[in-house]
């Protein structure tokens, strides 16, 4: 799948049980290996701050991926 920069993200913060969409701000240049996968960092802002986020807590995230 393809990532790139402006596309929409949710993010389910586990410890509030809270879902919040956000959308991809950045996107690492190199990548790196993690237990044996190729992958690149990326980060994303959330649109809202929600009632009681805080750093460290675990946290899914979804990207809608492009399409051809």
């Amino acid at each position: 799948c393809e990532v790139a920069v402006g596309q929409q993200a949710r993010v389910y913060v586990k410890p509030l049980d809270a879902e919040v969409s956000g959308h991809v701000v950045h996107i690492a240049s190199q990548a790196t290996t993690i237990g044996g996968d190729v992958v690149y960092a990326v980060t994303v802002a959330l649109d809202e701050r929600s009632e009681g986020l805080r750093w460290g807590m675990s946290a899914e995230v979804g990207i809608d991926t492009l399409r051809e």
